[in-house]
């Protein structure tokens, strides 16, 4: 399957400096769609050097419908991915630089895009000098849609836990008979409490650093960090977490607890411009929490719920979703039993990945005037799994 990355540069380029740095890509061996096929015709009728005149017939086209065309775009196709840089302006009006890659590799992966980003800033050094260049950022940026999402919110959140120790106990707690073991050991704090744990599940937990067996009179209590783990199900978002990221989304798209005027979800996701919000429940999911979940997604502009819990979603609750779908609000994904998440969320972060390539595929037939699909369709499309 396809996975989108990109970056920007903070940068005005004018029509002509973009020209002259596709044409020293070309020339170092990033053959480009665009520029080939106003170059190639040129060559034909004996035009070898790259003059004004040769770039101003460049830069200028029309699309299918007549308008016309700046050039402001191009792609190019090698080693198999799909590289491609763009100027755009935002919407408050800064000029940008897009400089992306989208790649059958199967999560995100920066160094691709690396050789083409050392390739642009090399050619900006030779083409911007420097006394102009000293006052352009040439830095790139990672665009972050999370930030803005974020930033709108206000909102207080927590980022995934990393420390091994703990996600390593959460990891633990994910099998619903241990947690139910550490759940009795807080709540009956008797000396004979371990009687009605088995051995080998109550040797797990001790092992984890989640509880403390004395010697002498054998009574378990748990420790800072059980305690920690226990409350409110804290490690509930630490596992979630940890799937997630073992599954490409970026660590830094994952809020935790994010609260707007008052309400919080559990856990948030920012992905491939998708805002997806969990709700997690150990144990059983009842129908009074059906409505406020169904209005976060309202209030946090969310693409997709999710509905995760260790035990069971109940009828009523399922009930509330199906009479709230009839009034136009999309039923969350729900997922019963945590060894459930794993294949429903690979699927979900599949789809998202190939929903981002596409709106990318048609942005860029649209600056282009060519129609991209079956080149992705080829490279991307087929066996997206």
């Amino acid at each position: 399957m396809g996975a989108h990355y990109a970056v920007y540069y903070k940068i005005s380029l004018p029509d002509t400096l973009f020209i002259e740095l596709l044409a020293g890509l070309n020339t170092n061996g990033w053959r480009s769609m665009q520029y080939q096929s106003r170059l190639v015709p040129l060559s034909l009728v004996g035009v070898r050097d790259m003059n004004e005149a040769a770039f101003r017939w460049i830069e200028n086209g029309f699309h299918p419908n007549g308008t016309l065309h700046v050039f402001s775009s191009d792609v190019i196709v090698k080693n198999g991915s799909f590289f491609y840089l763009r100027t755009y302006r935002e919407r408050w009006g800064g000029d940008r630089l897009e400089v992306g890659i989208i790649s059958r590799i199967g999560k995100e992966n920066p160094p691709l895009l690396q050789p083409f980003l050392t390739e642009i800033e090399s050619l900006f050094k030779k083409l911007i000098n420097g006394r102009k260049r000293r006052y352009m950022d040439l830095h790139p940026r990672i665009y972050s849609q999370s930030n803005e999402v974020v930033h709108q919110f206000k909102g207080q959140y927590t980022s995934p836990v990393t420390d091994p120790t703990i996600v390593g106990a959460a990891l633990v707690l994910a099998e619903s008979h241990r947690y139910l073991a550490l759940r009795t050991i807080s709540e009956k704090k008797k000396k004979n409490v371990g009687n009605s744990i088995d051995a080998a599940t109550l040797q797990v937990l001790v092992n984890a650093g989640l509880v403390d067996q004395d010697k002498d009179d054998a009574s378990l209590r748990l420790t800072p960090l059980g305690h920690r783990l226990n409350q409110q199900s804290h490690w509930m978002p630490i596992w979630l977490s940890h799937l997630l990221i073992s599954k490409g989304i970026p660590a830094t798209a994952i809020y935790i607890g994010l609260t707007s005027e008052g309400e919080e979800v559990d856990l948030l996701v920012i992905y491939q411009q998708e805002v997806w919000i969990f709700e997690l429940k150990a144990g059983d999911f009842e129908a009074n929490k059906a409505y406020p979940f169904q209005y976060r997604k309202v209030q946090f502009q969310a693409n997709r719920v999710i509905v995760i819990a260790s035990g069971k979603i109940s009828l009523p609750a399922k009930k509330v979703f199906a009479r709230l779908a009839q009034e136009k609000a999309p039923s969350p994904i729900m997922i019963e039993g945590l060894d459930k998440a794993e294949p429903v969320l690979t699927q979900l972060i599949i789809q998202a990945r190939l929903n981002a390539i596409k709106e990318k595929e048609q942005l860029l037939s649209k600056e282009l005037g060519i129609n991209l699909a079956p080149f992705f369709e080829h490279l991307f499309y087929t066996n997206a799994v």
